[in-house]
């Protein structure tokens, strides 16, 4: 199984040769998080469904649009095929255990230091983010009208954040919200804590730079000084954030421009033992 893909690095500056000598290779220091376009042609739209497991069709098969399915089948596949590829096995041999609110893990670890993952998808476009050992959480969001904000705003920000939101010119408070809203959900999902907690707990400030900084998450202070947020450049017209333990970490920007094309099957024959999105407001 291998890797081929353009790399674009966000903190260093390593050639392509190198990252194609450690292409399974992801360090303790470092995050990869890959960019994903969501519209593969049915040929691979396929190829993605068979590493699917019977859970995960059943969840697609859920899906009242046809479009939802797709997108539903394409990310979870292209996630089995990166982990894959880390762990260096077939994508339909690979097991999820779930967490208390529905974060999958990976059931049985394969190395000393356990792969993390996060995964989000907005707007046609996916991010997919990995560690050794360290929780990570990522969100995107496609930059769009939501309508009132305010109310919006009421329902899952803290009292400065929408104090934050109201001080700002109107025509810029929906994607000053989105980017707060991704910042908050990176957070949460790096925690585990799921859809049913409280996105007031999480509060987040920004810099006069534009770069979020946690504030007291779940009334911790010691948290702020734990958890670090980092904006992502994911595509235009999106915003993104990634939440991460350590502010050491290095991240690294990868893109698949065809996932299937670039990600091998170990058996493009195989089948499977069988055949979501949190938005504001």
């Amino acid at each position: 199984m291998s890797l081929h893909a353009g790399l674009s690095d966000d903190d260093c500056t390593d050639a392509d040769q190198e990252w194609e000598r450690r292409r399974r290779v992801l360090p303790h220091t470092e995050v990869h998080v890959w960019s994903v376009e969501l519209d593969p042609p049915p040929r691979s739209q396929e190829r993605l469904a068979r590493v699917l497991s019977a859970d995960e069709h059943q969840r697609a098969n859920a899906f009242v649009f046809p479009a939802d399915r797709h997108i539903f089948v394409a990310a979870r596949g292209i996630l089995r095929m990166l982990i894959g590829a880390y762990q260096d096995c077939a994508p339909d041999a690979i097991r999820f255990r779930y967490g208390l609110h529905g974060k999958p893990m990976l059931r049985r670890p394969a190395h000393a230091l356990p792969l993390e993952f996060n995964a989000a998808h907005s707007g046609g476009l996916a991010l997919f983010a990995f560690t050794r050992g360290h929780p990570v959480g990522v969100d995107l969001e496609a930059l769009r009208p939501l309508g009132d904000i305010a109310r919006i705003a009421h329902l899952c920000c803290s009292p400065p954040e929408r104090e934050t939101l109201n001080a700002l010119p109107p025509e810029t408070r929906n994607e000053a919200f989105l980017r707060l809203w991704t910042a908050k959900e990176a957070c949460a999902k790096a925690l585990g804590v799921g859809l049913a907690y409280d996105p007031k707990r999480i509060e987040v400030a920004f810099t006069p730079s534009g770069t979020p900084t946690l504030w007291a998450p779940g009334g911790d202070p010691a948290a702020t000084a734990r958890w670090a947020l980092r904006p992502l450049s994911a595509a235009p017209r999106h915003v993104a954030t990634l939440a991460l333990p350590d502010r050491g970490l290095r991240v690294r920007r990868l893109s698949l421009e065809n996932a299937c094309d670039q990600l091998d099957f170990a058996d493009d024959s195989a089948t499977s033992a069988g055949t979501g999105k949190r938005t504001p407001g």
